[in-house]
């Protein structure tokens, strides 16, 4: 019996990559990436899309990704958003070999004039400090009728006070670094709240993916000024329906267990509110819910697709044994154990009536890594 055609189509995620808000009025740039959704791998040269509203019109912009599989966006002027919050989208709309995919997101453009003079915005904006200057006519040595030399003193004075006030001031901290998707990051007045969402038994490097029917801990984690934030309640929903209610500990955690009936992506979401100031905190994180053979198979399809664009040798007609021989063949520092086990889970996830758990997944996804990071590192001729 010859082994069936190897279907060839790859799904793909597109994630943007931003920090949860910007000071306006510089230009904002929104970087998003690109990849296998199977596997990880980056895609480059795709042409990606950015959609928003600007001034009551839909407003789009396209970006082509780099070699690390990022796109980069920049819009000069959103001053309709001084101080609210943007919603838009990234998209990708795919080819012949790969699915497309979209991803939408939020930021909050936040206006330098915010904190400082709102109803007079004629100061200068100093790039160093992020604070407004006051208009230098403003100063009360130059008002009309002062002698000269009290105006040249007054001048001296002033800008004797201004270099001491910059030499004083504080330098303005690095960007951070933008929170993990699974977190955020509220202030008041007086406190700073973060909120986790964790998933225990998913861990680095695997992507957030469990199994259908199969019990998922979903934990949340509570932090007020960087302390757990204990006997605290947290509302916790599944696509903004099923709730849950949980109560921090004393380690600021709670946990629950989901179980998910059908193979789709859902969005668990946990809530805070600060009784005391009335802070709001919200994360979501995303989790798709899969058969673990499909995906062992989908993982397969996703590398032999990922050679093929440069490998004449293949066709949709190679079998998962030629295949293995095809990239020996022409990558001899591929970790051929990694390539073995690779082919021999596919194989017993297509050609059989076993079905395979989280543990054949787990090694499907190490061994799928493993190929790519050993034929990706350079060889001693080179």
């Amino acid at each position: 019996m010859s082994d069936p055609i190897i279907k060839v189509k790859s799904e793909t995620k597109i994630t943007p990559v931003t920090s949860d808000s910007v000071i306006s009025p510089n230009p904002l740039s929104i970087p998003g990436k690109l990849v296998e959704k199977a596997t990880g791998t980056p895609l480059s040269n795709a042409q990606i899309t950015l959609s928003y509203t600007s001034e009551g019109q839909d407003q789009t912009l396209s970006s082509r990704t780099n070699q690390t599989g990022h796109g980069l966006f920049s819009i000069e002027s959103l001053t309709e958003y001084a101080n609210k919050t943007l919603e838009y989208a990234i998209s990708y709309k795919g080819t012949e070999y790969y699915l497309p995919s979209e991803a939408e997101s939020q930021i909050f453009i936040q206006s330098i004039f915010s904190e400082t003079n709102p109803e007079n915005p004629s100061g200068s904006y100093d790039d160093n400090t992020q604070n407004i200057v006051a208009p230098f006519y403003t100063s009360p040595f130059f008002l009309g009728g002062v002698p000269l030399a009290i105006t040249a003193i007054g001048f001296v004075f002033l800008l004797i006070r201004r270099r001491k006030k910059k030499e004083t001031q504080k330098k303005p901290e690095p960007p951070q670094e933008p929170l993990p998707n699974n977190k955020a990051l509220v202030k008041s007045e007086t406190d700073t709240f973060e909120l986790e969402i964790i998933f225990p038994q998913i861990t680095s490097p695997f992507p957030d993916k469990w199994g259908v029917n199969e019990n998922l801990t979903v934990k949340v984690l509570l932090r007020k000024n960087n302390e757990p934030h204990r006997k605290e309640t947290v509302k916790l929903t599944v696509d903004d329906q099923k709730e849950n209610n949980l109560v921090t500990n004393e380690k600021g955690t709670a946990a629950t267990k989901l179980k998910f009936k059908e193979k789709r992506v859902y969005k668990i979401k946990a809530e805070y509110k600060d009784n005391s100031s009335a802070a709001k905190c919200a994360v979501n994180r995303i989790i798709t819910i899969i058969d673990y053979t499909e995906e062992i198979v989908e993982i397969f399809n996703s590398l032999f697709l990922h050679f093929k664009l440069t490998l004449a040798q293949l066709n949709k007609t190679t079998t998962p044994r030629e295949f293995q021989e095809i990239i020996i063949k022409n990558f001899s520092q591929v970790n051929k154990k990694s390539l073995d086990k690779l082919v021999s889970l596919f194989e017993i996830a297509e050609y059989s009536l076993y079905k395979l758990h989280r543990e054949e997944y787990e090694k499907m996804f190490l061994s799928s890594r493993a190929v790519q990071t050993s034929i990706e590192k350079p060889t001693a001729q080179e």
